[in-house]
């Protein structure tokens, strides 16, 4: 039961003055310690010296190239950079004449140093290297390790030859549970890594194992103890850790505990994967091994003494330059294939004699002539690693459990849903604040103790679940002092734009789209980020969808849709975003239609949209026809969905419209219909509702 405490909103709380974020009772920062007499001033002085005799040293170089040149004349750090760069990769001895100069000038200049490095590696080979990036790599934390870092230097991200996967033209339309059993997608989460995000709505049969330290529950994953195995392990060898936790596997799936599910997996699986032996997607930065090599030590991405000798074992074995690295951040294997075994065994004895840059450990298995597998590469229409069409990042900071107060730890949780009572009506606070609470408390009556509120001055030692208009309308002032007391906020901004002097008030954002998660976590990095699956609205029936010709709805305002003239007598249009459409309504309207037009006038904010529409039409039967730079649609229809429209140009959205028509009933309809069943099942009520409650403990445990 949700108590339901509506009344007049009153005026805003008042606000608080000292700014701060976790409440009256926390601890002031210490006093920063005086600044010496005169230090900036000298340490600026310091800096110039150093800076107009570097530069004077420059212009006095013959022969110089042009950009160099130009840089130098007139203090350029772009310009130097950028000349740098290229001439190192066309003269890296020139170079390395060049460092060991300057390096007289400034001797403490890290990027110096690593320009000096890099010159060596390239002219005189990784032996001659060796001293000095280990030398780096020692002085991290001195004065050689001053400035910013080389990465200006390192070669450009380049494509070079590789063997493609292709897909399965004729895939199924759906994995079939048989062959799902044989499949599992693993990973490892150890330590103190954030945990991972559910995986919900999966395809039936198909195991997601962790293994793991922490004794945790995850929706959607099986933990199993981690062993004392280290994650390398895990990463390069499926056939080992799994032969006896899922010994009837034949295929398998690494996942970095960083990754976050977000696609359409029977796309993935049936279309790209389950052809392939030994599928990787290349590395979104790195351009051969000598390439990554050098970004490892620049950056500091991989234990140095690791980096230096796997690049002189690569050396030493002659392995060919300008070949094709691989992101191991997600790995497809065949992984009982002889083959596959043999490539991987051998991964596992070379990572051995240097742990700790599997990336060129593999190169030296696989970038071999005789190697014993060949890798088929992910084209780049899917993305990369790190992010693509069927996973993001995952990578949220810790919550911060000490602030839970002591009525949130035991019993009943307390949850409000805050709204803001002028806006009672409107379709952000039905849906995600009546309507959503409503939801939680019947599912969970002996876990949540659900309210839904108007009353900001009355909240106190909840999780509050603070709707966009609660947000757009109060004061950061208020918002802080709604903190002060006790509670937990989590923000719902939905599609509005984040007010930095409001979010300071917030313990972690809700999301409504996996997009929307994947940006809010690069955006704010120090706050966890949760996607609760927006729920479909308990008023649309399930119907059964007309069978004798394609019927074509847009459901919602016609502003936001782009419709040709030509396809305004085959496309009907229903108001149905707001209170006045009634649970009639929708039984009266949505019966009549097999095909939902969900095309959106893209704009900056469409990546904070939820795929709502197309929620609705799973829930309806129907498929619907979307444009393919709806990126929330190629996250749960996949990348061959029949009934994209390439852009929002008339004759793209008429072909896109015909093709339906054409095939209404046929294999492509057909194949249509499976992907939205797949739509339906990642949005039911209850992936909301687990959505939802993983995000409430997660904060209070």
């Amino acid at each position: 039961m949700v108590v339901d405490t509506r009344r007049e909103a009153g005026p805003p709380a008042a606000g608080v003055q000292d700014g701060s974020r976790h409440g009256e009772g926390a601890a002031a920062p210490p006093a920063p310690r005086p600044p010496e007499p005169l230090g900036p001033v000298r340490s600026y002085l310091r800096r110039r010296k150093v800076r107009d005799r570097g530069f004077a040293l420059l212009r006095s170089l013959p022969g110089l190239p042009g950009r160099l040149a130009r840089g130098a004349a007139d203090g350029g750090r772009a310009e130097i950079d950028a000349g740098l760069r290229d001439w190192g990769l066309e003269n890296p001895a020139g170079l390395l004449r060049l460092a060991q100069r300057m390096r007289r000038v400034a001797p403490g200049w890290r990027f110096l140093a690593q320009v000096e490095a890099l010159a060596t590696a390239r002219s005189a080979g990784w032996d001659a290297a060796t001293p000095l990036f280990r030398h780096l790599a020692e002085n991290a934390g001195g004065r050689p390790s001053a400035g910013a870092p080389a990465a200006g230097l390192l070669a450009p991200p380049e494509d070079h030859p590789a063997e493609l996967a292709l897909p399965r033209g004729d895939r199924p339309a759906h994995l079939d549970r048989a062959t799902a059993e044989r499949i599992v997608v693993y990973t490892c989460w150890t330590g103190s890594r954030p945990p991972l995000a559910p995986v919900l709505g999966a395809p039936d049969g198909l195991r997601f194992l962790c293994f793991s330290d922490h004794a945790a529950e995850i929706p959607g994953w099986e933990i199993v103890p981690a062993g004392p195995e280290s994650d390398g392990m895990h990463r390069i060898c499926p056939h080992r850790v799994l032969a006896d936790v899922a010994p009837g596997a034949d295929w398998s799936l690494y996942v970095a505990p960083d990754r976050l599910v977000m696609g359409n997996l029977h796309t993935l699986l049936t279309r790209w994967l389950l052809p392939q032996s030994l599928a990787l997607w290349r590395h979104p930065r790195g351009g051969d091994w000598h390439d990554l090599a050098e970004r490892h030590l620049v950056t500091g991405t991989a234990p140095a003494e690791a980096v230096l000798a796997q690049a002189r074992a690569c050396a030493k074995e002659n392995l060919p330059r300008r070949q094709t690295v691989w992101d191991l951040r997600l790995l497809w294997r065949r992984h009982a294939e002889p083959e596959v075994v043999a490539a991987m065994e051998t991964w596992r004895a070379l990572e051995q004699e240097a742990p700790g840059a599997p990336d060129l450990s593999l190169c030296r298995v696989l970038g071999r002539a005789e190697a014993p597998a060949r890798p088929a590469v992910l084209p780049a229409m899917l993305g990369q690693a790190d992010a693509n069409i069927f996973f993001g990042r995952h990578a949220p900071p810790a919550v911060r459990a000490a602030m839970a107060s002591p009525p949130l730890r035991r019993g009943r949780v307390p949850v409000t849903f805050l709204y803001s009572e002028p806006w009672a009506r409107v379709a952000s606070t039905i849906l995600r604040g009546e309507q959503l609470s409503r939801m939680i408390a019947a599912r969970f009556p002996d876990r949540y103790e659900v309210t839904y509120t108007s009353d900001m001055d009355a909240v106190r030692d909840q999780v509050v679940i603070v709707n966009r208009m609660v947000i757009e309308t109060n004061a950061p002032e208020a918002l802080a002092d709604l903190k002060k007391r006790g509670n937990i906020l989590v923000s719902d901004w939905q599609d509005l734009p984040v007010v930095p002097a409001k979010n300071v008030a917030f313990d972690a954002h809700l999301s409504m789209s996996p997009l929307q998660q994947v940006n809010m976590n690069r955006m704010f990095p120090d706050t966890p980020v949760f996607y609760v699956t927006h729920h479909v609205n308990p008023d649309v029936p399930r119907v059964v969808a007309p069978e004798d010709r394609l019927r074509t709805v847009f459901i919602g305002f016609f502003r936001n849709t782009i419709l040709p003239g030509t396809l305004r007598d085959k496309v009907d249009f229903a108001h149905a975003v707001n209170a006045d459409f009634t649970a009639e309504h929708w039984r009266a309207t949505v019966p009549n239609y097999n095909c939902h037009w969900i095309v959106r006038q893209i704009s900056q904010k469409e990546w904070r949209k939820p795929f709502l529409k197309g929620f609705v039409a799973a829930r309806c039967g129907s498929p619907v026809i979307v444009t393919r730079d709806d990126q929330n649609a190629l996250y749960y229809l996949g990348d061959d969905y029949p009934f994209y429209a390439e852009s929002v140009e008339a004759s793209e959205l008429e072909r896109a419209w015909i093709r339906a028509a054409a095939s209404f009933g046929g294999p492509e309809w057909r194949m249509a219909r499976e992907i939205m069943r797949q739509v339906e099942a990642r949005s039911t009520d209850e992936v909301v509702c687990t959505d939802f409650a993983h995000m409430v403990e997660a904060l209070i445990t």
